[in-house]
């Protein structure tokens, strides 16, 4: 069951991106598009862990700037790299493979958004409207320059293709978007569209981002290559200091070809997530 809405009203509308299907309720009216918009979804997936589960102390400190850096005679807070963690299903944590069952491959990474000011409402709302435009994720590109999706759009629950919708609000009891991500596996399969949900929270500033394939994905020929709920990616900003702490955690169960996806390919997704939304969030100093 679902229902669509309008946007509910929001005094203050970002200036400036990724679960399972929720039943979504509130402030909603139905309307043609078949679309989600603004639903906020009945709690299903607000995962529970504390910073203190998924940062050490040696972590904060090995992650943590204040460092600046000029750019085009502009100062800008300056990040350092992630920590980088990649896992097969043999030698991942305990606590990972209890988070997420069956999988082929998995990593995680941890690190710091230096913002140079607290995440007042404003960085909240310029965090939350990148995940919210998924059209523009195409742009995300790894160190090297490579394209993380080939394409990537919005759609409605059903998959037809629409335009962004967004507001840079996000529900504590989430906001869901849906859709299609074209996924470069660098593999002889090529690109494969992914039909996901993304569904996005904010509590008090801290900020949970989860990306699912919500249909199976099918190569041509090869058929079924990953079945639906089999890729998941989860982000969750922490406020901390002037900027957020930023988890972020990956798995995939493969159907087939086991080697089209590495954990190296899972690190190098979140971690150019990572990137691009530092680079659309930070602002001059």
């Amino acid at each position: 069951m679902s229902f669509v809405k309008r946007a509910c009203p929001r005094s203050l509308v970002a200036a400036v991106v990724a679960l399972p299907l929720l039943i979504v309720a509130s402030c909603g009216v139905e309307n043609s598009s078949g679309l989600s918009q603004g639903a906020e979804s009945a709690l299903e997936e607000w995962k529970t862990q504390p910073q203190s589960e998924r940062f050490t102390q040696a972590e904060i400190d090995s992650v943590y700037s204040t460092a600046t850096k000029v750019v085009g005679g502009k100062t800008f807070p300056e990040s350092k790299a992630p920590l980088k963690f990649i896992y097969n299903a043999t030698n991942a944590p305990e606590k990972f493979k209890s988070e997420y069952g069956v999988f082929n491959a998995g990593a995680e990474i941890k690190g710091y958004m230096n913002l140079g000011f607290v995440t007042s409402r404003g960085f909240q709302n310029r965090l939350i409207w990148n995940f919210e435009r998924l059209s523009t994720w195409k742009n995300i590109k790894d160190v090297s320059g490579k394209t993380i999706f080939s394409d990537s759009y919005t759609t409605t629950e059903s998959g037809s293709k629409i335009d962004d919708w967004s507001d840079g609000e996000a529900s504590p009891n989430g906001e869901t978007h849906f859709g299609t991500l074209a996924l470069q596996t660098n593999t002889p399969i090529g690109s494969v569209n992914v039909p996901s949900s993304i569904v996005i929270y904010n509590r008090n500033g801290e900020i949970q981002v989860d990306v699912t394939n919500v249909k199976d994905v099918r190569a041509p020929i090869v058929g079924t290559v990953i079945k639906s709920g089999g890729l998941k990616i989860h982000l969750k900003m922490f406020p901390h200091v002037k900027g957020w702490l930023v988890y972020g955690a990956s798995a995939v169960k493969l159907e087939k070809f086991e080697d089209a996806m590495k954990p190296e390919d899972l690190s190098r997704y979140i971690d150019s997530l990572f990137t691009w939304i530092k680079d659309n969030t930070v602002l001059s100093l």
